[in-house]
C-alpha cells in the first residue's frame, strides 16, 4: 500500500483509529499509575586482584621452561557467585528478620537468590549489586548488609588462605632443600670420583643447535605436506592433461634444479655447523652465506623455470579456468621443491648432531644431567623462599581484597513503572494498532471504496468516468441541500468543473454526437444530482438536452430546478397531457427537464404504454436525452426504460454500493437482456476538502 492510499484509508476510518488510539493509550495511562512503584538500590564492590597465594605461584619462568600452573579462572565472575551463596544470604536474612508481603512469611534464600542481581561491569574489577524492593529504605538496608557480611567474610577466607598457604609453602621449601642438596652431592661425587670439574662448551652448543633445528624441521615438515595436498587437488580438477602433468613434474626433474639441490644439502650438512664454532665465527659466516647464495639461486631458477611453463600453457585447447588452475599447480610446486630442499638439509644436520652427541664421552652427558637438575631446584627453591616471604607479609598486612566503593543510598524515584518511557511505548502501541485497525476495517470493508474493487466485477464493461461525491445530504440523499450546488451555479466547486467536462468528452467519443443515455444505481441512492449536473455540462457545451426523471418511485429530480410546470412524467404517459406540456426548460440554458412529481404505487403499468414509445419521435430534435431509472437491484423499472435509451450506463457509489450488490445487479440486469455499454464512478471527497 503506497502512502497516499495508507493516508487516504486512515483518514477514512479516522473515527474507528481514533478511538482505539486513544483507548489504547488511556488504558496503558491508568495501568501504569496503578501499578505498585518499585525501587531499586545498588552498590559496587571493588575486587582487588593482588593474589600472594599459590595461584601464581609457578606463573613465573623457572630457567629456559614455562613452568605456569595457574587456573584458567576469572575471579570477577567467582566473586559475583560467592555473593549468592546460602549461608550468606541466610545470615542477611536473619540480621534484617526479612518478611515477604505476599506470604507474611520469613524470606527464604530461594526467594531472595532470584531477587538479587550481581552484575559485574565489563572493563573494570567492579561489581554492581542491586535488589528491588517496595520500600526503598528496606532495599538499601539489604544491599548495605549483604556487602558488608561478604567484605568481611572475604577478610577472614582470605587470612585462612594465607596460612594455608604459609605452611604449604614451608613443606614445599623442606622437600625442596632435601632435593637441593641430594643434587649436591650427587654432583660433588661424580666429580670427585670422575675427576670432572665443568661441561664442555661444545655439548652445551650441540644442545641448544640441536633445540633449534629440530623446531626448524617439525614446521618445515607441515609446510612440506600442506604443498603436497594443495598439489593433488589442482591435479585433480586440471584432470592430468598432458599440459598439466608436464607442470606437474618439470620442476622436480629439471637438471639445474637437482644440481643447485645437491649443492645446497651439501652446505648444509657441513661438519663446520656441528663443530661447536660460534655464530660470529669467519668460517661459519662464510658458510651461512653460500647457504643464502645457493637458495636464492634455487628461487632464482625456479621462476625462470615458471614462466616457460605458463607460456606452454596458454595453449587454445585451455579455458581461462584451466590456465589459472595450470599457475598455481607451477607455484605449489616451487614451494614444495623449496620445502623438501630445507628438509632434506634440516634432517641432514640433525643426523649430524645426533651422531656428534655419541661421540662425546658419558661421563660429560651424566654431568650435564645432574648440572641442569642442581640448576632448576636452585631456582625453584629461591622462588618458594621469596613466596613465602611474601606470604608472612601478607597474613600481617590481610584486610581482604573486597572494597565497598559505593555503598547504597535510599532511592528517591523508582524503576518501575517509567512512566515516561511507558507513555512513549503507549502512543507507539496506539499508531500501530490505529494503522492496523484501518487497515484490517478496509480489508473486510465490501464497499467499493477502491475504482479497483469494481473493476475487478465489471471486467469488460469500461469505467468512463468519475466524478466527486456530494459534499452534503439530508434525509438519506434523496433531497436538495443548499450546501449542494449545481453546475450551473457559482458556488459549484470549481476543482469539480473539470471531471464533468471531461466525462462529456468521453461520452461523445464512446457514443457519438448524438446520444440517448439511460442513468441508473444499484442501489436506491440518488442518481438525479450526478444526471442534473451531467444534463447542464451538456447544456453549457451549445447542445440541446432533454432530461427525464424516469424513477416513478421516488423522484428527486425536481427538487434541483425551479421547474415552472406542474404536471411531470406520469401525466404524459397516463395520456392527460403532451409532451410539451410537462417538459420544463431550465432558464438560460438549452436543458429542457422532464420531471416526476409524486411517487407511483405501480410504475411499471405507466412505463408500458404506447405514449413512452411515442416519444422516440420526440427525442430526435434533441442533442442529447439522458433518463434516470431508479436501482437495478431493487426494482426492474430500468428494464422498461432501456428500450428507449440506445446506451444504458450504472452509476457505482463508492460507499453505498458494494461488491455484492454489483455481482447480483449485473446478474439480474443479464437475466433481462438489458446491455450494459459503461459505468460511472462516483469517488469520495479528498480528506483536506
Amino acid at each position: 500500500m503506497e502512502p497516499k492510499e495508507l493516508l487516504f484509508t486512515l483518514w477514512r476510518y479516522r473515527l474507528w483509529a481514533g478511538l482505539v488510539f486513544v483507548m489504547t493509550v488511556l488504558a496503558t495511562v491508568v495501568s501504569i499509575w496503578r501499578m505498585t512503584p518499585i525501587y531499586e538500590a545498588s552498590a559496587r564492590l571493588l575486587i582487588v586482584q593482588s593474589d600472594p597465594t599459590l595461584r601464581n605461584l609457578f606463573s613465573d619462568r623457572v630457567g629456559e621452561q614455562d613452568a605456569s600452573y595457574a587456573r584458567e579462572s576469572n575471579p570477577i565472575n567467582t566473586y559475583s557467585e560467592l555473593l549468592k551463596v546460602r549461608p550468606l544470604l541466610e545470615a542477611t536474612i536473619e540480621a534484617l528478620n526479612l518478611i515477604d508481603p505476599r506470604t507474611q512469611a520469613k524470606h527464604t534464600h530461594e526467594s531472595l537468590i532470584s531477587a538479587i542481581k550481581v552484575t559485574p561491569l565489563k572493563g573494570t574489577d567492579l561489581i554492581k549489586v542491586s535488589y528491588q524492593n517496595r520500600d526503598p529504605e528496606l532495599a538499601a538496608r539489604l544491599i548495605n548488609e549483604l556487602c558488608q557480611r561478604f567484605a568481611m567474610e572475604n577478610v577472614e577466607r582470605s587470612r585462612e588462605e594465607a596460612r594455608g598457604t604459609l605452611g604449604f609453602l614451608d613443606e614445599q621449601i623442606i622437600a625442596v632443600r632435601k632435593d637441593l642438596e641430594e643434587n649436591d652431592r650427587n654432583l660433588e661425587s661424580f666429580k670427585s670420583s670422575r675427576r670432572t670439574f665443568d661441561i664442555p662448551t661444545e655439548l652445551t652448543n650441540a644442545s641448544n643447535n640441536l633445540n633449534r633445528i629440530e623446531g626448524y624441521a617439525r614446521d618445515n615438515h607441515v609446510a612440506v605436506n600442506e604443498s603436497g595436498g594443495r598439489i593433488r587437488m589442482l591435479s585433480l580438477k586440471l584432470g592430468f592433461s598432458p599440459e598439466q602433468a608436464l607442470a606437474d613434474i618439470a620442476l622436480s626433474t629439471h637438471p639445474t634444479i637437482q644440481r643447485l639441490r645437491n649443492q645446497l644439502i651439501e652446505a648444509q650438512t657441513n661438519s663446520l655447523l656441528t663443530s661447536g664454532l660460534s655464530d660470529d665465527h669467519p668460517q661459519i659466516k662464510a658458510l651461512r652465506a653460500q647457504i643464502k647464495r645457493l637458495e636464492e639461486a634455487i628461487a632464482d631458477e625456479a621462476t625462470l623455470i615458471e614462466g616457460k611453463l605458463i607460456e606452454r600453457l596458454n595453449l587454445p585447447v585451455l579455458d581461462p579456468l584451466h590456465e589459472q588452475l595450470g599457475r598455481e599447480l607451477v607455484e605449489e610446486q616451487i614451494s614444495l621443491l623449496s620445502g623438501e630442499v630445507r628438509q632434506a638439509a634440516l634432517d641432514a644436520q640433525l643426523q649430524a648432531y645426533h651422531n656428534h652427541a655419541r661421540e662425546l664421552p658419558q661421563k660429560e652427558q651424566i654431568l650435564a644431567k645432574l648440572t641442569r637438575d642442581r640448576e632448576f631446584n636452585t631456582q625453584l627453591y629461591q622462588l618458594l623462599l621469596k613466596r613465602r616471604e611474601q606470604a608472612r607479609i601478607a597474613q600481617a598486612m590481610q584486610v581482604g581484597n573486597v572494597r565497598i566503593v559505593h555503598p547504597a543510598s535510599t532511592p528517591t524515584s523508582p524503576v518501575k513503572p517509567n512512566k515516561k518511557q511507558g507513555i512513549i511505548g503507549a502512543v507507539l502501541m496506539g499508531m500501530m494498532l490505529a494503522v492496523g485497525t484501518a487497515m484490517a476495517i478496509d480489508a473486510f470493508d465490501d464497499s467499493l471504496r477502491h475504482g479497483d474493487r469494481a473493476r475487478e466485477i465489471l471486467r469488460d464493461i469500461p469505467i468512463t468516468g468519475q466524478i466527486t461525491e456530494r459534499r452534503h445530504a439530508v434525509a438519506g440523499y434523496l433531497t436538495r441541500s443548499i450546501d449542494d450546488p449545481l453546475l450551473s451555479d457559482p458556488r459549484f466547486p470549481p476543482e469539480n468543473h473539470d471531471a464533468y467536462a471531461l466525462l462529456r468528452l468521453n461520452m461523445v467519443n464512446a457514443l457519438g454526437p448524438q446520444l440517448k443515455l439511460l442513468l441508473a444505481g444499484i442501489n436506491q441512492e440518488e442518481v438525479s444530482y450526478y444526471a442534473a449536473n451531467i444534463a447542464i455540462s451538456f447544456a453549457k457545451s451549445g447542445r440541446r438536452v432533454l432530461l427525464i426523471d424516469g424513477d416513478l418511485r421516488t423522484p428527486s429530480l425536481h427538487q434541483f430546478f425551479e421547474l415552472e410546470s406542474p404536471l411531470g412524467l406520469r401525466d404524459m404517459l397516463s395520456g392527460e397531457a403532451s409532451w410539451e406540456d410537462v417538459a420544463s426548460r431550465v432558464p438560460g440554458l438549452p436543458l429542457w427537464v422532464i420531471p416526476s412529481l409524486q411517487p407511483e404505487e405501480h410504475p411499471l403499468d405507466l412505463l408500458d404504454t404506447p405514449r413512452l414509445w411515442a416519444l422516440n419521435q420526440t427525442l430526435v430534435n434533441f442533442d442529447v436525452v439522458l433518463g434516470i431509472a431508479p436501482g437495478v437491484k431493487v426494482v426492474p423499472d430500468a428494464v422498461a426504460l432501456a428500450g428507449l435509451f440506445n446506451n444504458f450506463w450504472l452509476i457505482l457509489h463508492h460507499k453505498h454500493d458494494t461488491r455484492v450488490d454489483l455481482r447480483k445487479g449485473l446478474e439480474l440486469l443479464a437475466e433481462r437482456g438489458v446491455p450494459i455499454n459503461g459505468a460511472l464512478f462516483v469517488r469520495p471527497a479528498e480528506p483536506n476538502a
